[in-house]
């Protein structure tokens, strides 16, 4: 019998891995994109911020020197702030890119293939997770939601954002040695879980939220005196400690920038910003509502943030009657899962909303799910009653166990978990998936669009875009794959990725005036990352960079709405490419004579 047990567990555990295999296929389609580009000019050798090539996470370095040299050439953003930092210990992730490029070069199908291998073995983790701690229906049921889950599959779709599956997926391991250890005295079990819980906290930041789940563990499912609980969670309370001062003495962290805020230098945006991110996160978290829509569309802020709290109120709805009637195992088994996934959340309310940073939350929510779906079921089955005898007057009909409008609710949220968690997830993965490669895809149409000109020029200039993959990323990606010239320009500059109307004034043979209606320079998601609200512009402030200075003309809350930028070279000196990023690609711009102006409407994106 323990033979056939164990021979079923294998082949569901394979079938879990081809299913999850077969759903993320589409990630190996989806290219470099975003990151992907100046992490892979590191790996050759050629800085674009402060990342070197075994430390790709390190977006600015912590001298404002050297962020001022990168304003100067780019391709950050002119209104940068030189004291910003946005600097993340990756090591792990770090490594596995240099591997890959060694190994596949600038393949991309290589890089998500080595991805689609740790995917599945972040979907057979979790797997067995369940199998150890959930009823047996329950636990591959849960399985079986959790490989068809879109978080994840968004999250390896990525290559830059590998690590958001395999922090995950080494805590989860450190989380089964370490329930072993205490449930069943296994010594080993202590130091395997703080080894994995070490090398999670190697692959990103989000190995914190781990704790949430070894914390609520003892209180809510362990029994043992509150000392000896303490004593257990020791060794990763030390780990923490030293893992946060050896973060901050080698200068990683987050500063000066709106969207990138730390909880303990800046705790009042950190508590106004978490409250609107942890609803928009909760709704993409209990409800499919992609939390990225708060990036892509800001405009939606508001909108998202009532949607959010409505799929909250409905998750919370649909597994109410199931909760009433389990009993006080399943009940705190619950409660340990919610209560950790939502505690998970909390240290990623710092960064930009994403649903790659859900991932291990998913897996609290998606076992709570699995156990709360087989009970309500369990309930729903009618009673079964043994045969009645021919000369009984009793019938066999199957008695009502709840009332029927506790049966209707159950239903209902049956229906609602099911709708959400087994129609909506996969079909939810493919189209972030395919969102994903079709950003890189307009990218670089749009760089194709001037190809012949950026690859003869030594220095751009693009005056208005609205896609900040190529004002920002473009002079990486032409680096990497268009040019093939392995290099950067001398300068990559973008002077506004505002989405907004552009009104631009010919001031002098190498002048001009560039006005933004209705709006101003950090009128852009992306823009933000590199300046605080909180060190706001100045009319008069100037800003010198390789190829022109830029003078603030007048600000609207801190923010430069109207600049002058004088070049230092002529416009028709053939190094120089002047451009503007529309719907139709990067193309040459053309600037009104002398004391004239000109209107630019902002060119929309087919998607955003």
């Amino acid at each position: 019998m323990g033979s056939s047990i164990l021979a079923k567990s294998r082949h569901r555990l394979v079938l879990l891995a081809l299913l999850s295999i077969m759903l993320a296929l589409p990630i190996l389609q989806v290219g470099f994109v975003v990151d992907d580009y100046p992490q892979l000019m590191a790996i050759r050798g050629h800085t674009v911020g402060g990342a070197t090539a075994y430390d790709l996470y390190r977006f600015t370095s912590s001298d404002p020197a050297e962020v001022k040299r990168i304003i100067e050439q780019g391709p950050w953003g002119w209104w940068a702030d030189p004291e910003v930092q946005a600097s993340f210990f990756r090591p792990y992730a770090s490594l596995l890119l240099n591997i890959d490029h060694a190994l596949f070069g600038l393949d991309s199908r290589g890089y998500a293939a080595h991805t689609l291998l740790y995917n599945t073995l972040l979907v057979l983790v979790v797997a067995l997770f369940f199998r150890r701690i959930l009823p047996h229906r329950a636990a591959w049921l849960a399985a079986l939601l959790f490989a068809i889950d879109d978080l994840h599959l968004q999250a390896a779709a990525w290559i830059a954002s590998r690590y958001s599956i395999i922090a995950p997926m080494f805590a989860v391991l450190g989380l089964l040695a370490y329930i072993r250890h205490r449930e069943e005295a296994w010594r080993p079990g202590l130091p395997v879980a703080v080894f994995c819980f070490l090398l999670s906290l190697s692959c990103g930041e989000i190995a914190l939220s781990a704790l949430a789940f070894f914390g609520m563990y003892e209180i809510v499912i362990r029994r043992d005196p509150w000392k000896t609980r303490c004593l257990a969670l020791t060794p990763f309370a030390v780990t923490t400690g030293i893992y946060l001062l050896g973060h901050r003495a080698w200068g990683y962290g987050v500063a000066n920038s709106t969207l990138y805020v730390h909880p303990i230098t800046d705790p009042g945006r950190f508590m106004q910003m978490g409250i609107k991110r942890l609803t928009w996160l909760l709704g993409d978290l209990l409800g499919g509502v992609p939390a990225d829509f708060s990036l892509a569309f800001p405009e939606q802020q508001p909108a998202l943030l009532v949607v959010g709290l409505i799929m909250t109120a409905l998750f919370a709805l649909s597994i109410r009657g199931a909760y009433r009637g389990l009993e006080g195992d399943d009940k705190r088994l619950i409660l340990w899962l919610l209560s950790a996934s939502l505690l998970a959340i909390v240290p990623t309310l710092g960064a930009p909303s994403g649903g790659r940073m859900l991932v291990l939350p998913s897996v609290g929510v998606l076992g709570a799910v699995g156990l709360m779906m087989t009970r309500a079921w369990g309930h729903l089955r009618p009673e079964r009653q043994p045969p009645a005898k021919e000369d009984s007057t009793e019938t066999n009909a199957p008695k009502e166990s709840i009332p029927w409008h506790g049966r209707t609710g159950l239903w209902l949220g049956l229906l609602w978990l099911g709708w959400v968690n087994v129609v909506a997830a996969p079909m939810a993965g493919f189209m972030r998936v395919k969102g994903l490669t079709d950003l890189g895809r307009l990218s670089s149409e749009a760089l194709l669009k001037s190809e012949a000109q950026i690859r003869k020029a030594d220095s751009v200039l693009i005056i208005q875009c609205t896609n900040p993959l190529v004002g920002v990323f473009g002079a990486a990606e032409i680096a990497v794959i268009h040019a093939e010239r392995d290099v950067l320009h001398s300068s990559w500059h973008t002077l506004s990725l505002a989405d907004r109307v552009h009104r631009v004034t010919r001031t002098g043979p190498r002048g001009f005036m560039v006005e933004i209606v209705d709006g101003d320079v950090l009128d852009n998601a992306f823009a933000k990352v590199f300046r605080s609200d909180n060190h706001p512009m100045s009319v008069g402030d100037e800003v010198e960079t390789r190829t022109f200075t830029v003078r603030v003309e007048a600000e609207n809350r801190g923010h430069p709405s109207r600049f002058h930028v004088e070049l230092k070279r002529s416009l028709d000196d053939p190094a120089f490419f002047l451009a503007r990023c529309t719907a139709a690609g990067l193309e040459p711009a053309t600037l009104p004579e002398q004391g004239e102006s000109i209107l630019w409407k902002p060119s929309p994106l087919p998607i955003k």
